[in-house]
Parts: structure tokens; C-alpha cells; sequence
């Protein structure tokens, strides 16, 4: 993998999630990392009876931007959902190398995990290495320890964290 990864956000995203992506992620990926712009959510991706943003339109949105050989990262406060889903996390566009993470339950806590800053961050992290990591190639992984897990909590996304499996590490890093 290489290239540039675009950091996209919209407004409800504080400035210093988008700073700690754009610091850390050039750490688990051989590539650049940008500052794209602010963006809008698009209208008709809202379903009000969920009160949720269906991912995939949001990515649709995504692939308009940037350089279309570029991987391209959006981070959003909206809670996004999926067909059968009831709510995910991120999403990937592996054809169109584009993703989106969402905030919002990433704020949640849990019995014998109060929120911190810190918590809060590492879940951000996890879940943007994640996502990019699909556009990499590399698909869902049985390892629960390896951030190619899939996660259907925020319990599975916080005892995974960002980093990958040595099974992981070695199909993203071939000689």
C-alpha cells in the first residue's frame, strides 16, 4: 500500500480527532497522510425513522472527492447503519478506496469501562486503522486481539486496538 490517505470530517468532528488521526496513521500504514476538507452529509442518506445516516451513501459522496487513486477516510459524528445492521461502526468501498468511521457510539460507555479521553481515542484510532485496512486488502480476521477483528461491540473494538496480528502483519507487509 502506497499513496496518500485523505482525512475527510464534518462539522460535529472535533478538530483534535481529526489531528490525532493525521499524526498517527502514517504509524500503521507506508503512505502519506493529508488533511482533506470539511464535509457535508448527504441529505438523502438520512433515514429519520432510525434517526441514522446509511453508510454506503456516504461513501457514494466520498468517491467524489480527492484523487480517485488515493485512499480516503471520512470521519463523522452521525450514528451510520447498514441494510440488516443495526448500526456500524465504519465502512469500506475497497473498489472506490474509501471509508467512513463513525463517532457517535464510539462515545459510549460500559460497566468496568468509563470513558476517558484516552479510551475515546484509542477506539477512534482502532476503528480508522480498521476501515483503512480494508482498503488495503485485508479482510475480517479470527484473531479478537487483531484489529482486523470484526467488532460488534464497543467490548470486541476496545480489547482488539489498533494494532494488527502477526497473521495480518505479514499478508499487509510482504517482502
Amino acid at each position: 500500500m502506497q499513496g496518500t490517505i485523505w482525512l475527510y470530517f464534518t462539522a460535529d468532528v472535533e478538530h483534535p480527532v481529526v489531528e490525532l488521526l493525521e499524526s498517527r496513521l502514517a504509524g500503521f500504514f507506508p503512505c502519506t497522510v493529508r488533511l482533506g476538507e470539511q464535509i457535508g452529509l448527504p441529505k438523502n442518506a438520512f433515514v429519520p425513522s432510525r434517526g441514522q445516516y446509511r453508510a454506503s451513501l456516504v461513501l457514494q459522496r466520498l468517491r467524489e472527492l480527492g484523487p480517485s487513486g488515493d485512499f480516503r477516510l471520512a470521519i463523522i459524528g452521525a450514528d451510520l447503519f447498514e441494510a440488516g445492521l443495526n448500526f456500524v461502526f465504519g465502512q469500506a468501498d475497497v473498489l472506490h478506496r474509501c471509508a467512513v468511521i463513525s463517532l457517535k457510539r464510539l462515545h459510549m460507555e460500559y460497566p468496568g469501562r468509563p470513558l476517558t479521553r484516552g479510551v475515546f481515542c484509542h477506539r477512534v484510532l482502532t476503528e480508522a486503522v480498521h476501515e483503512i485496512g480494508h482498503l488495503a486488502g485485508l479482510g475480517h480476521c479470527p484473531d479478537p486481539t487483531c484489529v482486523m477483528h470484526f467488532s460488534n461491540s464497543l467490548i470486541d473494538t476496545d480489547r482488539k486496538g489498533p494494532g494488527f496480528c502477526k497473521n495480518c502483519r505479514s499478508l499487509f507487509y510482504k517482502p
